[in-house]
């Protein structure tokens, strides 16, 4: 049995209360992002959009944190003539940013970006473009979809990206126009809707074969889907002459929303990216010579969350391999219940082990966050958060199990948390005698 510990207080005090939530799109109105955005990712580790604008190799870097875009100067920048088709994500396996964009001699470029240092890792004339990016969290890879036309009929290509190289895995053919790629959780699998004879199909690829989810529907064109993690659902943005907003449900496409916010973006220009620390799916929309057309907008619908337990940084290595951390069976930060968490991969020779939580990954004692560790005697290993000491404990057949109560209160509804294990290691090869568990970011549900 999971041992219990009296920390409902610690919680009640550590969270801030949650602001109310409204349907719908807002328009962020200063400032709005230059013209010509390329490509945008989430960094679930410093909670920002990041933008890259590519025209004839890197121009600049800009991030968003739900109300202010900022310049980041970069030091370095791959330096080749990129034509378009630019797409990036985020890799929390591997903690890196993973792009890809065609250069003007009609080759795929693939480059992986650390924050500080860009790689090119990949060119290939083909596939030439890689106009949709997903990352397979069951998998641990990145997957892409290239379009290869021959007259009226299109072949949708997908790939996996086990760097440095694209691996080839599926097909589909049709006289198709428009498609796009999401991860599915719950069904731990690729969704890819597709328009094809005017109407769009939706269907999941299980790691051998595509399975239709719902009936063939839907008819506009220019449709982008997402995975909206805080409410544990996938969603549909068709932008045109009005905005549709549609929810998929066991039985098909539900229309959310209609408005004439974000304006028409004429079939090219824009991005949809979750930023599930606000709640929110961020769109960036750019026409470059039409200022009416150029914007950033937050679109949120209002309801009861889901909880989130997930992994969005790596451990470091000690005398037993990584140890980890995570959810235990069947266990989910629903408000009002008791939350297990688990520790293991520990070494026997492990004295204990201690759990810390945040709630702050931006900055910790005035430094920037992720911050290297070997100031402490843990060189490889990184704190991701500014952490807190919810207590230690001595393990027990190699882990440790953690009853975390979480009180029934509204004021805990939707807040994130992070959790992260420093586990004592005395063969573990450094000064400390210590390592790190992998970060885990939550989302307190309610239901």
């Amino acid at each position: 049995m999971a041992p219990r510990y009296a920390l409902a207080a610690a919680f009640t005090l550590l969270f801030a209360p949650l602001s109310p939530t409204q349907s719908g799109w807002t328009t962020i109105s200063s400032p709005v992002y230059p013209d010509w955005i390329s490509a945008t990712a989430y960094d679930p580790q410093q909670q920002v959009l990041w933008s890259f604008r590519f025209f004839g190799g890197l121009v600049d870097v800009h991030t968003f944190d739900g109300a202010t875009w900022t310049v980041v100067p970069q030091a370095s920048a791959p330096q080749t003539s990129i034509l378009g088709g630019s797409r990036a994500i985020f890799d929390p396996v591997r903690n890196v940013f993973v792009h890809t964009m065609t250069n003007s001699n009609f080759q795929l470029q693939t480059w992986e970006w650390d924050r500080h240092t860009w790689t090119l890792r990949n060119t290939r004339s083909s596939p030439s473009n890689m106009p949709a990016l997903a990352f397979h969290a069951g998998r641990g890879t990145v997957f892409g979809v290239n379009s290869q036309f021959s007259g009226s009929i299109t072949t949708l290509q997908l790939f996996e990206w086990l760097p440095p190289n694209w691996v080839l895995r599926t097909t589909l053919q049709g006289q198709i126009d428009s498609h796009d790629l999401a991860y599915h959780p719950g069904l731990d699998e690729l969704v890819l809707v597709y328009r094809v004879d005017g109407l769009h199909r939706t269907r999941s690829w299980n790691g051998q074969r595509w399975l239709d989810l719902v009936p063939p529907q839907l008819s506009e064109s220019y449709l982008n889907i997402t995975w909206d993690p805080a409410h544990q659902r996938l969603l549909a943005f068709q932008n045109s002459f009005a905005m549709g907003t549609w929810e998929l449900t066991a039985t098909g496409w539900r229309n959310h929303a209609r408005s004439l916010v974000p304006p028409y973006g004429a079939g090219f220009g824009w991005s949809f990216t979750p930023m599930p620390h606000l709640d929110r799916i961020a769109m960036v929309q750019n026409q470059p010579y039409l200022a009416t057309r150029t914007g950033t907008y937050l679109y949120d619908h209002a309801e009861p969350l889901a909880a989130r337990y997930e992994q969005f940084a790596p451990g470091c290595p000690g005398s037993n391999g990584v140890p980890t951390l995570g959810a235990a069976p069947g266990s989910e930060p629903w408000l009002g219940s008791n939350f297990v968490v688990q520790i293991g991969n520990l070494p026997a020779t492990t004295p204990f082990v201690a759990l810390t939580t945040g709630f702050d990954a931006r900055t910790w004692q005035g430094q920037p966050l992720p911050r290297d560790l070997t100031f402490v005697g843990m060189p490889g290993c990184a704190v991701y958060y500014s952490p807190l000491f919810l207590g230690s404990w001595p393990p027990s057949g190699g882990s440790v199990s953690v009853e975390l109560p979480l009180p029934a209160s509204l004021d805990l509804l939707g807040q994130p948390f992070y959790h992260q294990a420093l586990v004592a290691d005395p063969l573990a090869g450094n000064p400390a005698g210590a390592v790190v568990s992998n970060a885990m970011f939550g989302v307190g549900g309610w239901r």
